[in-house]
């Protein structure tokens, strides 16, 4: 089967690109960026530049599917925050073509963190009180509660603010914002596959290195059936196919709370034996349970290096080389390594966009492909 991956430039879009080719798949991968970690990879047949859907989305959409057409594509995989605009060329594929994910509609509304929330809440879900910055009920969760400000379309943690209890909020954000009640407790993340509304499959784990708040070290977590349980009944209830995850807290008395939810893969993937998860992607009447690898602690190894060496001088050292030292790199394997020799190379395009912009790394890396409303 000819697969092509929406996008190269994450270590999730390598990681699943190794589990198709173990599956039998040829992989193809679209991506914006020229060079990109999955281009150096030995497992890739090809990788196809594309334009970028922020600067061109008409653009983008006509690029997929000249790839498609001219490598005989037989199934389409979204990998990251491109996925929104991917979900467009399902009514624009050929006949006989399939894409594993959902529709533009239920990717559009499960990135706005908004909408999420109040499908969850329809749902019969437990999430946080939310409403959007500038509304009445935004200003009676502050005087109820400390709360979470953050934009309603973004991701990598970006432009996140805590206001105390009885604060007033501000009067306007440059992007469209929402205010949440601030739940406090453990925050686990958890990435699952899904097939018509069944879970085949949930990855929880927890951040043990951080670069800002985005996690770049984790593991698996103990005691996640709280987490589970959560996502298994937004899937059942929303009918979902494809790959979703979700941010949670878990309060003492082991109630889940949603925060978000990202219609995508993410860092969860590493925690699942690919093989079989590109197995359950690319097979329709799959009902199996995906299978987990045994090693349940990895890390973004270069990033991870600088935040260690950093602790010496911030502080926390000895916690963080713990975490480095037992975690094994995503991106490593002994029967591929040009992806962990190249990863900093290949990270260039992204640092300019840091450089330039003043943005943090997380934002750079998704600026030209996030959906934003």
């Amino acid at each position: 089967m000819n697969v092509l991956l929406t996008l190269g430039r994450m270590p999730k879009g390598l990681e699943l690109a190794r589990g198709l080719k173990a599956a039998g798949c040829t992989v193809f991968v679209a991506d914006p960026h020229k060079n990109h970690v999955c281009r150096h990879s030995n497992v890739v047949t090809k990788s196809i530049q594309v334009t970028a859907p922020n600067v061109s989305e008409t653009g983008y959409l006509d690029d997929m599917i000249a790839a498609v057409q001219t490598h005989d594509i037989e199934l389409v995989i979204p990998v990251s925050e491109e996925s929104v605009y991917a979900a467009k060329l399902i009514a624009r594929l050929p006949d006989g073509v399939q894409f594993f994910g959902p529709t533009f509609e239920t990717a559009r509304d499960l990135h706005d963190k908004l909408r999420f929330n109040q499908l969850a809440a329809a749902h019969g879900l437990s999430v946080p009180t939310s409403a959007r910055l500038g509304s009445p009920e935004a200003d009676a969760i502050v005087a109820a509660s400390d709360v979470i400000i953050k934009p309603i379309h973004a991701s990598a943690g970006i432009d996140i603010e805590t206001v105390p209890k009885g604060s007033s909020l501000p009067a306007s954000r440059p992007r469209p914002s929402l205010v949440q009640q601030k739940i406090c407790g453990r925050l686990l993340s958890c990435l699952s596959l899904a097939r018509d509304g069944q879970c085949l499959g949930t990855a929880v784990y927890e951040g043990t290195i951080f670069s800002g708040s985005v996690a770049i070290a984790f593991q698996r977590a103990a005691d996640s059936a709280p987490v589970e349980a959560w996502a298994a009944r937004f899937i059942k209830a929303a009918g979902y196919n494809g790959f979703i995850s979700f941010d949670m807290f878990i309060e003492d008395d082991g109630q889940a709370y949603a925060i978000e939810c990202n219609p995508r893969l993410t860092s969860g993937i590493h925690l699942f034996d690919n093989a079989d998860l590109a197995r359950a992607a690319i097979t329709p009447d799959r009902r199996a349970p995906v299978q987990f690898r045994t090693r349940q602690a990895f890390q973004h190894f270069w990033p991870c290096l600088g935040v260690t060496e950093m602790a010496l001088i911030k502080g926390g050292f000895r916690e963080k080389f713990h975490h480095f030292i037992r975690s094994a790199d995503i991106t490593w394997s002994g029967k591929d390594i040009m992806p962990f020799v190249m990863m900093n190379f290949c990270s260039m395009e992204i640092l300019k966009n840091c450089w330039r912009g003043q943005m943090s790394l997380g934002e750079a890396a998704i600026t030209d492909v996030e959906w934003r409303g």
